[in-house]
């Protein structure tokens, strides 16, 4: 499980420096602009190798604290449970993209949310041919949802996927007559290699006529 999952603030940020301000009032003002947005693990241990200096809201992770325990209102944090969640989740999400890719499903359908499209930073805009104007393309747009219910929608996928899976799969009795079938019966094994050997009389003759060569020779 990791200790956390970020979006780095990739920026030269400068500040407005006030009279009165010390150079660790301008260094604590800089690493709050440089603040990672992201998902913290909730193990407190990991929270202090993050930020070994947090006493109430951190100024480089997304988390905050009072009393030595975690503001969840105020965080963006969750525990083992979730992050498996999590990368289970993606996976299969990425497994399903792959199977439709490779069967041939790959229309263009942007998302949009409120200001924002998939397509504002593509570079393959002039290859997709995405255009509104044009019949038959739109956005795809998402009913909003807060933080529980992304979780409980994630949860519920991988739960649907599990049970897809063990229904799917061959039990172990299909499994064992499949290997029955496709393996070779004991008589015809035997047959077969009664086919193929040499028979008695035939390795004499070989032997009888190998060694009158070497008589000749």
């Amino acid at each position: 499980v990791p200790a956390g999952i970020f979006y780095y603030n990739i920026k030269d940020p400068l500040i407005d420096r006030e009279a009165g301000q010390t150079p660790e009032n301008v260094e604590s003002e800089i690493l709050k602009q440089l603040r990672m947005n992201g998902l913290v693990n909730s193990d407190l241990e990991a929270i202090r190798h993050l930020d070994s200096g947090i006493l109430e809201k951190s100024d480089v992770i997304p988390v905050a604290m009072k009393d030595g325990l975690i503001q969840e209102s105020q965080s963006s944090v969750a525990g083992g449970r979730r992050f498996a969640v999590l990368r289970q989740y993606v996976r299969g999400q990425l497994e399903k993209d792959g199977r439709e890719i490779l069967n041939g499903q790959i229309g263009a359908e942007p998302q949009k949310d409120g200001g924002h499209t998939a397509c504002d930073y593509c570079p393959y805009h002039g290859v997709c041919g995405f255009d509104t104007r044009i019949a038959g393309y739109r956005y795809r747009r998402f009913a909003p949802v807060d933080a529980e219910q992304a979780w409980e929608k994630m949860e519920e996928a991988c739960g649907e996927a599990a049970r897809d899976a063990r229904e799917n799969a061959p039990s172990g009795g299909e499994a064992a007559q499949d290997t029955r079938k496709n393996a070779p019966s004991g008589n015809g094994a035997a047959q077969d290699t009664r086919e193929n050997a040499p028979s008695g009389n035939g390795a004499a003759e070989n032997a009888r006529k190998g060694g009158a060569a070497d008589a000749v020779d």
